[in-house]
């Protein structure tokens, strides 16, 4: 089972993985990969993960549902997150 606990990408556990938390605006983070795959993908990869995470929070159940403006304003700031965190690389 890949994503919210685990990385979305190599379905490593948080149990012993390193996890690359992306903070979106305000003091909420977000954490769809883990450091050693975040650091292997492009900006445009990582915020695929991202979207993932997001339908993921969406299917699971009406707790996590988004309304589509959400997704489209948490994507836009994941995407401003991604790039501010390339600044600091």
């Amino acid at each position: 089972r890949r994503g919210v606990s685990g990385c979305l990408r190599c379905g490593d556990s948080w149990n012993w993985k390193s996890r690359h938390r992306l903070w979106l605006s305000g003091k909420k983070g977000i954490f769809p990969l883990c450091e050693e795959c975040w650091s292997e993908l492009s900006p445009e990869q990582r915020l695929y993960y991202c979207e993932e995470l997001f339908d993921k929070w969406n299917a699971q159940s009406a707790t996590y549902g988004l309304p589509s403006e959400d997704k489209e304003l948490l994507m836009m700031q994941a995407r401003e997150a991604i790039e501010e965190d390339g600044r600091k690389e």
